[in-house]
């Protein structure tokens, strides 16, 4: 940025509830530990951005840390910053980081290079990067998507407490959602972080919180049902583990989201019973951003289950039964639900699953019901994944995708959500939301059309699901 213009002109733009959030911003003394908490959609990253512009127009020498839980949330934040400061937002990552080792002195702090970074917070949890990262000097340290830092040996959460602890961070800001924050405040003094390591006493200095009156989603249900077969299907495999046994937990989810996609584990589990060799990570669990190249620690491996003791034969009679199904009911509604959407480049449609081999199978179904479905899974590279998502904002359409493949990715101009299955927890369906609920979408009309069974006793029955969307505030 040239001249602070752009800057002034955004601040001057700022709704109220934005403003009064600067103005604490750039009041906070030193040593403060501050908290924003807002629906999604609502303009946190923005309000941030001039918050942080406004403070280096002021303080040029200041030290901006932006840490981000997925790499393309950092993009998101580069872009924003370097619109709004007349410093270049720099990115820390892997080559970032081995090019500065190479320029610089032995024992010389690749952080201290640099006076705005933002980075992933699975490139700096490493220790020794984390470890650079806390000797550094920083007027403010912000934590986006707060509500991500949690687990009970989660590098993240120790991440988070170690910063929040460090006095080389004069002022830190950690931003969360309505509704799915992990870390969150029991009362004034007291930091509480969601199934993780006790910190201690984490003072909160500064909170601050606001909701917007805005309309709600328009919300209805396609309704299925189960034949005969695949409910027997479905009765066998929940006798392979005990209820509760986190196995069954796997299969019952993977069922809940297509017949394919329980092919598939069952595919896995045939596999690992006629294997001696251990294998280190198990497919069975909903897609997550990867970051970097970076190779996971042990303690955020998913480790494959152990299916020692299950019968092979009542594995591949399950699978013979599966085979012998001549077409899944879900999936015919599923492709009358997609003809029936407004098609056309005024109305675009996103199809979201928790897994990407159910993805496969719903792009291929939709092709051979001469319907064009476009998919993004989480190992595109982040210029693709825009591109793919930019074709469908000119010419309108369908896009398939988990919620990790595209969170962070500016979606605002989507007028239809699918839920060919749901996650079971309210946050994870806001997971799914935020990218297309913004506040710049203004009084456009957003619909969520979400799969449900019509027997009253399945999990996946319309009565659980209203509950589980009742409990996000949907």
């Amino acid at each position: 940025m040239e001249d602070s213009s752009y800057l002034l002109d955004a601040r001057e733009h700022l709704v109220p509830y934005q403003k009064d959030f600067v103005e604490k911003f750039l009041g906070a003394e030193r040593g403060s530990r501050m908290v924003l908490r807002a629906q999604v959609g609502t303009g946190k990253t923005h309000a941030t951005s001039v918050a942080i512009g406004l403070h280096l127009l002021e303080n040029p020498q200041a030290r901006i840390l932006v840490i981000c839980p997925i790499k393309v949330l950092c993009e998101h934040w580069r872009e924003r910053l370097s619109s709004l400061t007349e410093k270049e937002a720099d990115l820390m990552d892997g080559p970032r980081y081995r090019y500065l080792q190479t320029e610089m002195e032995i024992g010389a702090n690749p952080w201290e290079t640099s006076g705005l970074w933002v980075t992933s917070t699975d490139f700096v949890k490493r220790e020794e990067k984390i470890g650079q990262a806390l000797d550094a000097a920083w007027d403010w340290v912000v934590f986006d998507e707060a509500h991500m830092y949690s687990g009970r040996t989660s590098l993240r959460s120790k991440l988070f407490v170690n910063f929040w602890k460090t006095e080389n961070a004069d002022r830190i800001l950690s931003i969360s959602a309505f509704g799915q924050s992990a870390i969150f405040w029991e009362d004034q003094e007291q930091l509480s972080i969601w199934d993780g390591p006790d910190p201690g006493e984490l003072r909160r200095d500064i909170l601050v919180e606001w909701n917007p009156e805005r309309p709600k989603p328009d919300v209805s249900w396609a309704m299925f049902e189960r034949a005969a077969e695949e409910r027997e299907v479905r009765k066998i495999m929940s006798g392979l583990f005990p209820e509760g046994d986190f196995r069954h937990r796997i299969l019952k989810a993977r069922a809940n989201s297509s017949l394919f996609a329980l092919q598939e584990s069952l595919q896995n589990i045939r596999r690992r019973i006629s294997s001696s060799t251990d294998r280190p990570f198990d497919p069975d669990v909903p897609e997550r951003e990867g970051e970097g190249g970076e190779v996971p620690s042990p303690e955020e491996n998913v480790q494959g289950p152990d299916y020692s003791g299950v019968d092979e034969e009542v594995v591949l009679n399950l699978l013979d039964r599966i085979d012998s199904i001549p077409r899944e009911g879900k999936l015919d509604i599923f492709l009358d639900t997609v003809h029936g959407l407004p098609n056309g480049s005024g109305h675009s449609s996103i199809v979201y699953s928790e897994y990407r081999d159910t993805l496969e199978y719903l792009a291929s179904s939709l092709v051979s019901a001469g319907i064009e479905g476009i998919p993004i899974m989480s190992e595109l590279q982040t210029e693709e994944k825009l591109s793919r998502v930019d074709m469908i904002k000119r010419n309108g359409g369908v896009l398939l995708a988990t919620s990790a493949s595209v969170m962070g990715m500016g979606l605002a101009f989507f007028d239809t959500i699918v839920n060919f299955d749901v996650p079971n927890r309210p946050e994870k369906i806001w997971e799914r939301i935020s990218p297309i609920w913004r506040i710049s979408r203004g009084r456009r009309k957003l619909s969520i059309i979400t799969f449900a069974c019509s027997a009253p006793d399945d999990e996946t029955s319309e009565k659980n699901l209203r509950r589980l969307f009742e409990d996000a505030n949907l």
